[in-house]
């Protein structure tokens, strides 16, 4: 068989005696041949080798990757030469080595990873090279199949299985492979097992398999020659590893160390031409002293220097250094690593000169060489220092400040010939060298060493509480160059006063204890500590005695009082409190504290009670954000790159720089994102009342403030005492105001600040101390009275206290703006604004200006994505972005986590949902803007915060949502990636259900900032995308009026735009495609689809379309049914036209269209629609016929006051039926039907789909549209949008109108409806909007051009008279007046012309028939008609209906323009017909008066003429275009979908003694309502 199945055990032995060969795998190179090995482990610093002989050219050797993700390493053979191909995350990489390796003989292979550095070696010769990016991991989760191919990848691994796949496809290896050897599953180094095989038989006996002779871990070699073991444990040795090496590790934690006096070995300092050193080391600390030796000005020191390694040789005149340090590689990895030290000195014959040669290797991969020259030959030594010296810093040529900490294993010194080896002889005891402190010898974890540091004020740690009741003590070591800081605090009960706390002020250390009875308050030290250096600090106490001691200096203290105990409770801060400020109550003693200040810097050998904290242990758990590092090193000045924008001024802290954007307008790190200002016109306040009352003997006060007047309230402090704090503008000059308890004291200072130009000013106060300082100016210092110091302060008045009053002593409301208010670190303008102060009174105007944008990126497709690392929040949240969009919905972040917990942002049909959960179920948080959807083309800006472990903040833009979660988890526990603009597809079925998107973001994103980082998503993500391209690409593709076809309803999107075909009978990308049509016989046939049971909703509109063709005049197309009430819905034909018969609870209503025939054979699309009692109904692209039964809204108007139940809803529509009747036979329906859409389900698909929905019955059979009817009605349709192509016009998209503004409801099942109204009596709430109706295609000439007058003319000259004026508003009919009739009878729509007539003492008012070359939009609110005017250039004919309030000439029933007269009635159709529905009153005489207005048009239009001739006093109408928009925000040409809800227009005013007057003005404008044209 293939799959390498043996003959048997002795034929295997007997053929590997023979051919005296190693166990190998033969492959023969099939077209499914392959060999499967379990998953290799590297980490960063993992092997894999093999050997392999062929005589084949090419061939594919060794494949593996991540499962698909994107890291793979290939190695493959291409003409003879040896090719490695990989990718770590950051592109792919390329070696390659040898030449004419198909020779038939052995070879071995070894890849090797180390952090970056990837090494190929072919038989000892070797090629490295360097990864780019920031990441080296190769990533192979245990859910992935990530198996090692050998010879071929299996066919049944689809290639997008493969982060490579192109490997599906390279040539099968012909060969032998043996010796595969590399870390698997449990991470142990051994040979592995074939698992899976394919065309793979073995070449011989496995002398390993037989009897493996390698012992303690050794690693057993098949050879040519037998067994050979490799000893991979550095504490075996032998031919079979079996020879246990003695330990040769110690393990140093800072304070020890080893010396060697090397004069005891031949009585002086040894002299040495050649030294070697050698050694392994392990450590998680970047710095410190590995090895030392020298005399004088000789020396060789080797050191760890910011995690590289530093190498300093000096021979008396002057020092050679050298460091390694790879790009992106540390050695303080907490991994061993092993650095050789090689020197030689060579003498130059004859020139008294000498060079050495110094070289330094890491790992046998990373080198640097160097050399240099001088009168010197030997290196002087006296004296070895090993891990560090009593005083590291002051050993010449040393480099490193501190001793190393970690472990070293054998550390070899030899000069010349004398060999030391240095561990080996401290453990056993040699007399001639010494070792300080306690030194284990083995390796042993340090990790409670370990240094932390603390990058920002506001990061802490928790521990436990301090237990000091009786007695305590606590050491630690610090170090930093920032001056203040709260390092340590920890309070007793709420009810009691006891307190302890340590803290950093001016630089220097204060010491704070409280046992109940009163405070003591401790300067510990006489000399600064902020230098940058290590500093020694212990406290110890026994009852109310105590010392404080650091460095050297010690200060003793009693507490006053008669208490002893020290009662704790709750936990130790260190650090600083963080996000607990608000919750955590500082003493006013401890200034650091209530100025929100926390430590910066580094923290080491924390000891509570004699017990050993560690601390990098607490930081690994805790910090989610990543400001605080489990390392400690001192960089350059950050301020030297000039990171401060809009020149706000830097300043140095301890490795970070801090900006001061109070000078600017400007906030955020870097003092790039705008600031939140806020104005006052002289009525407007803020009252900001704090969460508890604060007491305060340090006070920092900043604020930035503009005006133009000389006096004003800037802000203002009172509580519940007499205390207060007023700063205010007086004359021009800065005045501070303090009462504190009994005294009262008033500063003032600048001249001449009501300018109109930002100033800024801070106050500190340091308990009596004042400084006050104005822009750049000196500050000037001031004193309160002696004993003053504690402040109070519970409510803050800003701008003014009352809108009507002046402040506390006198100043005046400000008239001005205000920025950048801090209060003791509180932004409080920021933290108002964003609804994070609760309680805020007042009517102050936040401003806002279009954000800056920092590193905005476009998310071209749904599918793209990118991945950040973990997104570090585990109890606190910092999230800011700014998005523009036209996409409704779509995943903007997620980031899974353990359990439950996840964290997600998504936009779900444009809104922000931020949703999250802490293990306690998922909470979801909505922007609160109940105005407006946010995929407007808008960049909106969104912050994600928690101020608190409770409190989650959403603020998109200026509204802020708040949400308070109870559960009993306060962390979240986040793991894995952080994607942004989606996932990848196959996650999307995984995400939690609270996350309603399944496809990405697409659209635009900028600002993005993670916890004050601001990531690059196109050059440094973990997984790029190729979709995401830096800048914002706005939209390519828009709507046109040609864009679909049929009537289909064009929907922009971001960089294209789809079809909406459910009101056009057909399907396709552009409506153009047929849909499934079903061929009703004669004897009759129905289509019955059932609603399912939990899905039927009562529905208050319907939207239903129907194609279909038919020579029968008769015949029922579609009923609607309930199945709890009588309500029903009827499409039909009766004796030639299309009726639609309604019944919702009030009574039978009808509509339909008598001006065209049906049964003609053509094909033929109704649209109908429904909103409460009123319809309107379409057939192909006629007119669109309205039904408005105005007594019925009389009658809703009643029950809306009664409280009764309101006829306008459909309740339950549970079945619809398909062409048959309710119950005759004689409604059944001859002919074909087609595309039949109901409120979104399209029912004649599911029949097709055999949906167990839908029940068929009768002549049925699935037939295509014959194509003769349908190209013709394909042209119909190409004819209708050639009229309406030119401009905005309304094409064929916009000639179906609905009714019901703001009705609510979806075009859905799914959606409860319910109507909405507005007052009791507005009875215009469902008015059915006028109508755009396409013109004939037969243009009549234009009239004979006359001159015109300023008030006549249009942009340009030249245009014919009969046209609107699109320039200034006025509407104008054959002669420039437009006639308006008044009749409130309802229009019939087979009527042409008709007329009436009312005489005024000014004009007469006629109903006519005038043709336009202009399109306008028209509603009608209660205060009079609205328009909107476009310019097209077809010609287009109006019907308008409407009511008018009490007293408009403009009649309820509106005004016609009708199209041609349509073909006159079949001779057969009768007068009356017995089946056909009831009709409005005159709608038989329609016709009478057709004829009778044809005749009176031409007698009107003569009678004009004259008039215009004789002279020009007619009052026309002006359009105000101010407030004019396109519906939906489109672009202009874009037809709109047809709506629901009504929108804004154009309101159409006229001058006194128009045509049309202007209507009374309603009692109550918010009740005005508007239809759409």
């Amino acid at each position: 068989m293939a799959a390498g199945v043996l003959a048997g055990p002795l034929l295997a032995a007997l053929v590997g005696l023979q051919l005296g060969l190693g166990l190998g795998i033969v492959l023969d190179g099939a077209e499914h041949s392959f060999a499967q090995y379990p998953r290799w482990q590297p980490g960063l610093n993992g092997s894999l080798q093999f050997e392999f002989r062929t005589t084949q050219p090419n061939g594919l050797l060794l494949y593996t990757d991540d499962g698909g993700w994107v890291d793979f390493f290939e190695v493959k053979l291409v003409e003879g030469s040896l090719r490695l191909r990989y990718n770590l995350g950051s592109g792919s990489e390329i070696l390659g080595l040898g030449r004419g390796l198909n020779d038939g003989r052995w070879h071995r292979v070894t890849v090797a990873r180390h952090h970056a550095r990837t090494t190929l070696t072919v038989d000892h010769i070797s090629e490295h090279r360097l990864s780019r990016g920031d990441q080296f991991t190769f990533d192979v989760a245990a859910a992935n199949q990530s198996h090692v191919y050998v010879g071929g990848v299996p066919q049944s691994v689809r290639v997008s299985q493969l982060a490579l796949p192109s490997a599906r496809f390279e040539p099968r290896l012909t060969g032998e492979v043996r010796n595969l050897v590399y870390s698997g599953e449990d991470g142990v180094e051994r040979r592995q097992d074939m698992k899976h095989s394919k065309g793979v038989r073995w070449n011989g006996v496995d002398t390993c398999a037989q009897h493996d002779p390698c012992q303690h871990g050794g690693i057993c070699i098949s050879t040519d020659t037998g067994a050979a073991c490799e000893c991979r444990n550095l504490d075996f040795r032998g031919v079979f590893c079996e020879k246990e090496k003695p330990p040769s590790e110690a393990t140093f934690r800072g304070a020890e160390y080893m010396t060697y006096d090397l004069t005891n070995t031949g009585g002086g300092a040894i002299a040495s031409t050649s030294d070697n050193l050698s050694m392994f080391f392990k450590t998680a600390q970047p710095n410190g002293l590995l090895f030392y030796t020298g005399d004088g000005d000789d020396y060789m020191t080797l050191s760890l220097m910011d995690g590289g390694i530093s190498l300093a040789v000096s021979l008396g005149s002057g020092a050679l250094r050298s460091k390694v340090r790879p790009v992106g590689v540390s050695f303080h990895d907490d991994q061993w690593h092993k650095v050789t030290v090689n020197r030689m000195a060579k003498e130059l014959v004859g020139s008294g000169h000498s060079v050495c040669y110094v070289s330094i290797n890491v790992d046998g991969v990373y080198t640097e060489r160097g050399t240099t020259s001088g009168p010197f030959t030997y290196l002087t030594s006296s004296r070895l220092f090993v891990a560090g010296s009593n005083d590291t810093s002051s050993l010449p040529g040393s480099q490193a400040r501190h001793n190393f900490v970690g472990c070293l294993r054998k550390v070899e010194y030899r000069a010349d010939s004398l060999h030391l080896d240095l561990i080996e002889l401290s453990r056993t005891g040699n007399p001639l060298i010494a070792v300080q402190g306690r030194v284990e010898y083995m390796c042993q974890s340090i990790e409670a060493a370990d240094p932390v540091s603390f990058a920002s004020r506001g990061s802490y740690l928790v521990l436990p509480t301090w237990r000091a009741t009786q007695t305590g003590s606590i050491a630690l070591k610090i170090r930093t160059n920032e001056e203040d800081g709260l390092i340590l605090f920890n309070r007793g009960d709420p009810n009691m006063d006891d307190m302890f706390a340590l803290e950093l002020l001016a630089g220097h250390i204060w010491l704070h204890v409280d046992l109940g009875s009163g405070s003591v308050r401790v300067r510990a030290t006489k000399r600064r500590v902020d230098d940058g250096l290590w500093h020694q600090i212990s406290v110890s106490r026994d009852g109310r005695k105590g010392r404080v001691t650091v460095d050297d200096t010690s200060s003793d203290f009693v507490t006053p009082g008669t208490h002893n105990r020290l009662d704790l409770d709750g936990t130790l801060y260190v650090g600083g409190l963080g996000a607990d400020y608000d919750r955590v109550p500082v003493p006013a003693q401890v200034w650091s504290g209530t100025r929100r200040i926390g430590y910066v810097g580094c923290m080491r050998d924390l000891v509570i009670n004699g017990s050993v904290i560690g601390l990098a242990t607490y930081a690994r758990r805790q910090d989610s954000r990543g400001s605080i590092l489990t390392e400690c090193h001192s960089g350059p000045p950050s301020c030297d790159s000039q990171p401060c924008m809009n020149g706000a001024p830097c300043s140095n802290g301890w490795n970070r720089f801090m900006c001061d954007c109070t000078f600017t307008s400007f906030t955020g790190k870097t003092c790039t994102e705008e600031a939140t200002t806020v104005s006052f016109d002289g009525t407007q306040h803020m009252i900001v009342p704090l969460q508890r009352e604060q007491h305060t003997e340090a006070d920092d006060i900043t604020l930035r403030f503009k005006t133009l007047r000389p006096s004003g309230l800037l802000f203002a402090t009172t509580a519940g005492n007499s205390d207060r704090v007023e700063l205010a503008l007086s004359g021009g000059r800065i005045r501070l105001s303090l009462r504190i308890e009994d005294t009262y004291k008033q500063f003032h200072e600048g001249q001449s600040l009501n300018d109109n130009q930002w100033h800024r000013v801070m106050v500190k106060r340091r308990n009596r101390d004042i400084q006050i300082f104005i822009d750049n100016e000196q500050p000037r210092n001031e004193a309160l009275e002696p004993g003053v110091s504690r402040l109070r302060t519970k409510f803050l008045y800003i701008g003014a206290v009352s809108p009507s009053s002046t402040g506390a002593f006198g100043a005046p409301n400000l008239v001005g703006q205000l920025q950048h208010f801090y209060l003791n670190g509180q932004p409080v303008l920021a933290l108002v604004r964003q609804g994070r102060l609760n309680d805020t009174q007042g009517g102050a105007r936040f401003g806002r200006r279009q954000p800056a944008l920092r590193r905005p990126v476009t998310f071209q497709s749904r599918y793209s994505y990118v991945a950040l690392r973990q997104l570090r929040a585990h109890t606190t949240v910092d999230i800011h972005f700014q998005f523009r969009t036209r996409e409704p919905t779509g995943l903007l972040l997620y980031n899974g986590g353990s359990g439950q917990d996840f964290i997600a942002v998504e936009l779900v049909d444009g809104r922000l949902y931020y949703v999250f959960n802490l293990g306690d179920g998922a909470v979801s948080v909505t922007d609160n803007n109940q105005f407006s959807a946010l995929n407007d083309y808008s960049w909106h800006s969104v912050a994600i915060g928690r101020p608190n472990s409770r409190t989650h903040t959403l603020m998109v833009d200026d509204h802020t949502s708040t949400v308070t979660s109870i559960g009993l988890n306060e962390n979240l526990n986040l793991k894995g990636r952080l994607y942004i603009g989606g996932v990848p597809t196959e996650m999307y079925s995984q995400l939690p259900p609270e996350i309603q998107s399944h496809f990405g973001y697409k659209g635009c994103l900028a600002s993005l900032t993670l916890g004050g980082e601001t990531p690059d998503l196109v050059r440094h993500p973990i997984i790029p995308s190729t979709s995401v391209v830096a800048g914002c690409v706005g939209p390519d593709s828009f709507c046109s009026p040609d864009s679909c076809k049929n009537g289909g309803i064009c929907k922009q999107e971001w960089n294209s735009f789809t079809c909406d075909c459910t009101l056009t009978s057909f399907v396709g990308l552009r409506c153009t495609e047929e849909s499934v049509s079903y061929e009703f016989g004669p004897g009759g046939g129905q289509i019955e689809y059932q609603y399912e049971r939990n899905r039927r909703p009562d529905r208050r509109s319907d939207l239903i379309a129907v194609g279909f063709s038919t020579t029968k005049p008769d015949g029922t197309l579609l009923r609607i049914d309930s199945d709890t009430h009588t309500d029903y819905l009827e499409i039909k034909l009766i004796e030639s036209n299309v009726y639609m018969v309604y019944d919702v609870g009030s009574e039978t209503l009808s509509i339909s269209d008598l001006g065209a025939r049906a049964d003609d054979g053509q094909y033929h699309v109704v649209r109908v629609t429904r909103n409460g009692p009123n319809s309107t109904l379409q057939l192909d692209h006629r007119p669109v016929q309205t039904k408005f039964p105005r007594e019925l809204l009389t009658q809703r108007a009643r029950r809306r006051r009664s409280g009764g139940h309101q006829h306008d809803v459909f309740h339950a529509p549970s079945v619809v039926t398909v062409g048959g009747g309710h119950s005759a036979r004689s409604d059944n329906f001859e002919g074909l039907i087609s595309g039949v859409v109901v409120n979104g389900h399209r029912v004649l698909e599911k029949a097709a789909e055999n949906s167990r929905d839908v029940r068929l019955a009768g002549e049925l059979s699935i037939r295509a549209l014959p194509s003769r009817i349908k190209d013709a009605y394909f042209r119909h349709s190409e004819m209708q949008a050639v009229a309406g192509a030119a401009g905005p016009s309304p094409g064929i998209n916009d000639d179906l109108i609905y009714s019901g503004a703001g009705s609510g409801c979806g075009e859905t099942d799914d959606q409860e409806c319910s109507a909405v109204y507005k007052s009791d009596m507005d009875t215009n709430d469902d008015l059915v909007t006028p109508v755009y109706i396409r013109p004939p295609t037969r243009d009549r000439p234009p009239p004979p051009a006359k001159p015109c007058d300023d008030e006549d003319c249009l942009n340009g000259s030249g245009h014919p008279p009969d046209e609107m004026d699109g320039g200034r508003g006025r509407v104008r009919g054959g002669h420039g007046q437009w006639r308006v009739p008044t009749s409130r009878k309802p229009i019939n729509s087979a009527a042409t012309t008709s007329t009436t007539s009312t005489t005024t003492t000014t004009t007469t008012t006629t109903r006519t028939t005038t043709t336009l070359r202009s399109q306008w939009r028209v509603t009608t609110p209660r205060t009079g008609p609205t328009w909107r005017h476009t310019t097209p250039r077809a010609t287009p004919s109006w019907r308008v209906y409407g009511a008018t309030t009490p007293g408009s000439r403009l009649p309820a029933n509106g005004v016609e323009w009708p199209p041609p007269p349509p073909p006159p009635p079949s001779a057969r159709t009768p007068a009356t017909a017995p089946n056909r529905p009831a009709e409005e009153p005159g709608e038989y005489v329609a016709m009478v008066i057709g004829i009778i207005a044809g005749a009176l048009i031409v007698v009107i239009i003569c009678i004009l003429i004259v008039l215009k001739v004789q002279g020009r006093n007619e009052r026309r109408f002006k359009a105000d275009e101010s407030k004019a928009y396109l519906a939906g925000g489109g672009r202009a040409g874009s037809p709109q979908p047809p709506l629901l809800a009504g929108g804004g227009q154009t309101e159409l005013s006229g001058a006194p003694g128009a045509l049309l007057p202007r209507p009374p003005r309603p009692k109550k404008t918010k009740d005005v309502k508007e239809w759409y044209v």
